[in-house]
């Protein structure tokens, strides 16, 4: 399975020790809202705009289901972005239909609001997401304090990417990218279809 040095994220920036705790122990312990850019409402718009909470919901399959309950095809709905599975998430769906909001009776789904626009909500169409990120951990104060100060110095941290974009079932597409980057297009496919790593019955067993 993956983890930090497979991935490539298994540095730091600041020099002192973390601080041992759990991350992501339940839903709430991640709470991320859409920023969206500005969209005009328009009474009779062509796309109905719905403003969803989900709680443990993975983006994708969300997306199935809404397509079912409103009897349109997938490529009907679109999105600005993709958000956790593990959290409490809400964002932005839009949807190319002439019909009214559906009623979603789905556990961990609630429509918040619903509108309509002439405006076709796109991939990346948002000013950013705002988190509340609680993370369960043992520490004195001090030490809490010598990190924020250290952060301060450094102007903050960077963002690492998760798991999830490496690949949630076969985690190997920083490695299929990394061979993009060098122009080794034939290991790039082989990687993708060949891995022997994500290819063994032990492993599948464990997968599913």
């Amino acid at each position: 399975m993956i983890d930090d040095r497979t991935a490539g994220i298994h540095c730091y920036l600041t020099k002192g020790n973390g601080l041992p705790g759990d991350f992501k122990s339940t839903a709430d312990d991640f709470v991320v809202e859409e920023i969206p850019a500005k969209v005009d409402e328009t009474k009779g718009g062509k796309y109905l705009y719905l403003k969803v909470q989900l709680r443990n919901w993975e983006t994708n399959k969300f997306l199935i289901y809404l397509s079912r309950i409103l009897g349109v095809s997938r490529k009907r709905i679109s999105y600005a972005g993709t958000k956790d599975r593990v959290g409490v998430t809400t964002q932005y769906f839009c949807i190319n239909t002439p019909n009214d909001p559906p009623e979603i009776t789905l556990d961990g789904v609630s429509v918040i609001a619903a509108f309509r626009s002439n405006h076709m909500l796109r991939l990346g169409d948002l000013i950013g997401n705002r988190f509340i990120v609680d993370l369960h951990a043992n520490f004195q104060n001090d030490e809490l304090s010598k990190i924020i100060q250290e952060l301060d110095s450094l102007g903050g941290f960077p963002n690492f990417f998760a798991y999830q974009r490496f690949g949630s079932r076969r985690p190997i597409t920083h490695i299929v990218g990394k061979y993009i980057l060098k122009g080794d297009f034939k290991s790039a496919v082989m990687e993708y279809l060949c891995d022997p790593d994500y290819d063994k019955e032990e492993y599948r067993v464990n997968l599913y």
